[in-house]
């Protein structure tokens, strides 16, 4: 009885089919992990969405992920003109990797892509999001 007591429950992911994000992976901090069709991109990318542990993705999350579908373009531009405005052209090379959706439980909704450019030796940068906007970027070093 005392053994059972003290006994740690070892965590055990869950992985559900989503419509919008494809087969979803969580982890024990509250991530939930995919790669899914990016259609303005052409191309799979991986997304992260962090929840509060126990919490589930919800249709607000696939409504958000559809409203960047649809507005990429105006976003596109608007990181285009704002990273890389001394460029003469947007043929840069960047790759957008990935989605981190790092605050999603109140708006504005914080979350970042993931992208490269060999115009910077291949480093991978950040690009801060509030909901539809650009807030910045981080880079690695």
């Amino acid at each position: 009885m005392l053994t059972r007591l003290f006994r740690s429950k070892k965590f055990q992911p869950t992985t559900l089919d989503d419509p919008t994000f494809g087969k979803l992976t969580n982890d024990r901090s509250g991530f939930w992990s995919s790669c899914t069709m990016f259609p303005p991109l052409a191309k799979e990318i991986d997304i992260s969405i962090n929840l509060a542990p126990g919490s589930d993705i919800n249709q607000e999350h696939r409504d958000f992920f559809e409203q960047i579908v649809t507005h990429w373009s105006d976003i596109h531009q608007d990181l285009r003109s704002s990273l890389f405005e001394d460029l003469p052209t947007w043929e840069d090379g960047l790759d957008f990797d990935s989605f981190i959706f790092r605050q999603v439980e109140e708006k504005p909704w914080n979350w970042e892509i993931a992208a490269s450019t060999p115009l910077l030796c291949d480093h991978y940068f950040g690009i801060m999001m509030d909901d539809l906007q650009n807030s910045g970027f981080r880079m690695d070093s």
